[in-house]
This record gives structure tokens, sequence and C-alpha cells, in this order.
């Protein structure tokens, strides 16, 4: 009896964060792989349609894990549930600020205006499964350079609201001078997602749109 009641009551845990919070708090569109050149008149495009609301855009890269801790991935004992992070390419991103819908839980946030040496905001769960703390380095390779960063500081991250998150985020410095893409989001009233849709897919074709409200609905 004990087992079903627990059950019905996660049960009814999801389904309450399903059916009403997600559709309240996550976005109306994801847009993935806007050109650089092509930000300011996407802003433009989306900003011009009524009951859309501000754009949330996220510079966005690819790299992937080769050492933890000094120490090649090959050499580490990684967690089973912990191999997805090293096993192919994950996106990274770079920033002046702490992203929303993340807490920091140890260490500090740089100063906006910092360029000294790479640091790291890692996502604290990772951490802990890798063995890492502050202070220790990550070396991922990003556009075939190996860049190693120092950790200063952890962040919990709050995934269940589908804002733009990383487990990876660097300070500006060596990134943001590479070539790279943006994430965006956008919320809005739903009499304004079929004009989104139509003005994103006829201006920007080589934009990828995910609809999210079709998502949270199957």
């Amino acid at each position: 009896l004990t087992v079903l009641v627990a059950t019905a009551l996660i049960e009814g845990n999801l389904r309450e964060q399903i059916t009403r919070r997600l559709p309240t708090d996550a976005p109306a569109f994801f847009f993935v792989d806007i050109q650089s050149s092509q930000i300011g008149e996407f802003e433009k495009a989306i900003a011009a349609i009524p009951g859309a609301g501000p754009l949330d855009k996220v510079p966005s890269l690819r790299g992937r894990i080769v050492k933890i801790g000094g120490k090649p991935v090959s050499e580490i004992a990684v967690p089973s549930d912990a191999r997805w992070a090293v096993e192919g390419d994950r996106g990274v991103t770079y920033s002046a600020r702490p992203p929303k819908g993340s807490r920091i839980v140890a260490g500090e946030w740089w100063p906006a205006d910092y360029r000294g040496p790479q640091l790291i905001s890692f996502d604290e769960g990772l951490a802990r499964q890798f063995g890492l703390g502050l202070g220790d380095t990550i070396t991922v390779n990003v556009l075939g350079r190996d860049i190693e960063a120092t950790i200063s500081s952890l962040r919990r991250i709050e995934w269940t609201t589908l804002a733009i998150n990383f487990v990876f985020v660097y300070s500006p410095g060596a990134l943001d001078k590479a070539p790279h893409t943006f994430l965006a989001t956008v919320k809005s009233t739903p009499d304004a997602e079929d004009a989104i849709f139509k003005t994103i897919t006829d201006r920007f074709p080589n934009v990828t749109v995910v609809r999210i409200r079709d998502a949270i609905e199957t």
C-alpha cells in the first residue's frame, strides 16, 4: 500500500509539472543555428511581430571534453551516469553574466569586464561525478583547439524551465573570437505563434525552428 501511494503521489507531481508549470514557464520557440551575421536582423524580425516577447539569445559552439583535472578522459573511470558528457560533443557558450535558470552554489562569477586566464562555470552535479571542485581544470576541444579552463564557480541548473542553459559557460576571451552561431528562445501569445513561425521560416530558411507547444501537447 505504501508503494502504491508513493507511486500515485509521484505521478501526480509529474503531471502537475507537465500540464501546469511547464506550459507557463516554457518559451514558445527554440531557434537553432542563427548565424552571427543574421542575429541583428533576426531580433528586429521578432520584435516587429505583435505578441512576441523579447528574444533571449546565447552564443553557441560545440566542444568535446578531452581532459578532466589535467588527465586525459581515456585514463579516468567516468561514472556510467556521467558518460554522456564525454561521449561526443557538448554545447558550450561564453558569458559575462550568469545565465538565467541557474544558481551559483560554490565560488563566484567573474567580473563583467574580466579578460584574464580562461575560467569556466560548471554544472554542480557533473562536477561532483567527475570529482572536480573549485580551482580544478577541465580541457575542452573547440574547433580543433584544446582550451583549458579553471573552474571558478559551480551552478545548480534548473533544466525543467526549458530556458537555454549549458553545462559549460566560459568567461569571455577565447570563444568570443571563434566562429559561432546563436541559440535563441522567445515567448509569445498563442495568437502570435503562427506569424513567428512563418516569418522566421520565410526570411531565415537556414534556422531550425522548434515549436515548444507541439512538444508539450504531445
